[in-house]
């Protein structure tokens, strides 16, 4: 083949791998966005959030006001007379219409597709009821769960976002009130699936950001990061046009957490990328607290988390 047919027919791919591109570029963002509003004072602040942020990647943007009726179960002796006593599910659908005419008055309707629906739940199977509602989204933005003034509800809403609809969560820092706009992110690399798969979800952010950090503090076996799951990490951001650095913390506070919000504050991260609770530790966790539970507690920085 000569020379000059080679160039053409390279001329000729080239639009090709232009859409190629194009489609890579754009299929890499969130398309559904959804929140779950349970209160109108914890949830504000994450009801802004996912209207900008619905609003800056043009996605449809999914509002769900629950009511939950607060049906409660006692075991009883055999023989027993069993008596009930129950606000009743008209409390719930009261809730839920309080919401539904809150979100209204609140949210700027100036997104491409919006829907706000009431839904009623049980308070028992909660968790697999928003896990239905969420399922099928790309993000779901939530309250910070932990912490003062604080709804027990948003731990019930991350959680079954995160488990039983297995989506990715941004959960709202105190002081956001726009959309994220990240620049440096922070990935707290404990080298689990669960933070795998919040790195891999969260691509979207990632390669928009100018700097991106694969943090691991102080790992169990020494090993050198350059050859270790930190470097395949990197080495596969790469491919997605990420470029990333490994950084190593040494564990000079008694806790994690305390060693990542350091480094947080030293760095100006915007954003952090991290693992939720495995499965088998979460009861643990609740008891005693871990590492996951005190960045959601005590961090003023976006977490995003996948499971």
């Amino acid at each position: 083949m000569s020379a000059g047919r080679r160039h053409d027919r390279q001329a000729n791919n080239a639009p090709d791998k232009a859409r190629r591109d194009f489609r890579e570029e754009t299929n890499m963002d969130f398309r559904t966005i959804s929140a779950v509003v349970a209160d109108k004072t914890t949830d504000a602040k994450a009801l802004a959030v996912a209207t900008a942020m619905a609003r800056r990647h043009r996605a449809a943007l999914n509002i769900f006001c629950i009511g939950v009726d607060q049906m409660q179960f006692e075991p009883m002796s055999a023989g027993s007379t069993s008596l009930l006593v129950t606000p009743g599910p008209t409390d719930a659908v009261a809730r839920a219409e309080e919401l539904e005419a809150w979100v209204h008055t609140v949210v700027d309707f100036h997104v491409p597709e919006i829907s706000v629906e009431r839904v009623i739940l049980p308070h028992i199977g909660l968790e697999t009821g928003v896990g239905q509602l969420v399922r099928f989204s790309d993000l779901v933005i939530v309250s910070r769960p932990y912490g003062t003034e604080i709804d027990s509800l948003q731990s019930d809403v991350l959680c079954s976002a995160l488990y039983s609809g297995g989506a990715p969560a941004l959960v709202v820092a105190p002081n956001m009130i726009s959309a994220l706009q990240a620049s440096t992110v922070m990935i707290a690399w404990d080298e689990s699936d669960a933070c795998l798969s919040a790195v891999r979800k969260a691509l979207p952010f990632l390669r928009t950001a100018s700097s991106v950090q694969i943090v691991m503090v102080e790992p169990p076996f020494a090993r050198n990061p350059e050859t270790g799951s930190a470097l395949r990490l990197s080495e596969m951001l790469s491919r997605h046009r990420v470029e990333s650095e490994v950084r190593i913390v040494p564990r000079t506070l008694p806790r994690i957490s305390e060693c990542l919000s350091r480094y947080m504050a030293e760095n100006k991260c915007d954003l952090v990328v991290m693992g939720g609770h495995q499965p088998q530790a979460r009861f643990r966790d609740v008891l005693l607290g871990g590492p996951t539970r005190d960045m959601l507690e005590l961090t003023t920085t976006p977490l995003f988390m996948a499971s």
